[in-house]
């Protein structure tokens, strides 16, 4: 059953979490690193927390029965998307074309346009992958 835009700001937050939680942690760069040798840059912690995140809610809606079947990719698929959106996100932010758009209009929150670009696109990608039922 999809669910799209309720279902979707629930991934999305978990998606969030799950980025905020690895930009600070760093949990799962450091697994990387010391299974395969292989250093994690920031921007792929992000990618790779709101991946995780978006699974971890997928899991969750299904456990706490959302009438929501997992499937094969259980989230896999709706993480890979947000986390794709997210990248955009986070280029933007980092290279300076969140604050050179969204600036004027973003003035007034108490984040910074490219946090908020940061945030708002791990949920944009979320309900865009629930939507869509990728």
């Amino acid at each position: 059953m999809r669910m799209g835009i309720k279902r979707g700001t629930v991934l999305g937050v978990t998606g969030i979490a799950g980025a905020l939680i690895e930009d600070t942690a760093g949990f799962a760069g450091s697994v990387i690193a010391d299974v395969f040798g292989i250093a994690v840059p920031t921007a792929g912690g992000w990618f790779l927390g709101c991946l995780l995140g978006v699974v971890v809610g997928d899991v969750l809606t299904t456990v706490l029965g959302k009438d929501v079947s997992l499937g094969r990719w259980a989230g896999i698929k709706k993480g890979l998307t947000a986390s794709l959106v997210a990248g955009v996100g986070y280029y933007a932010s980092t290279t300076g074309l969140a604050s050179d758009v969204f600036a004027e209009y973003l003035r007034t929150l108490p984040l910074s346009s490219a946090e908020v670009v940061k945030i708002g696109s791990i949920w944009l990608g979320a309900v865009l992958g629930d939507l869509f039922d990728v």
